[in-house]
């Protein structure tokens, strides 16, 4: 399986969901995503991608 790449910045979001199948993942604890972030992310990716743990926590400042 391929490796999840964040929509605004190209690296691996590390999903625990989807790397090991868990149920629970990091971004399950950070709190909300500021919307400046989730409308960076591209149209066609809206809604299928995970944004990584390094973007929110830059746009969270």
């Amino acid at each position: 399986m391929k490796k999840q790449q964040c929509p605004v910045c190209g690296e691996q979001t590390n999903c625990g969901l989807e790397e090991n199948k868990l149920k629970d993942c990091w971004c399950f604890h950070i709190g909300d995503v500021p919307q400046t972030l989730l409308d960076l992310i591209p149209q066609e990716n809206r809604g299928k991608s995970c944004v990584c743990e390094r973007c929110i926590r830059k746009y969270k400042k």
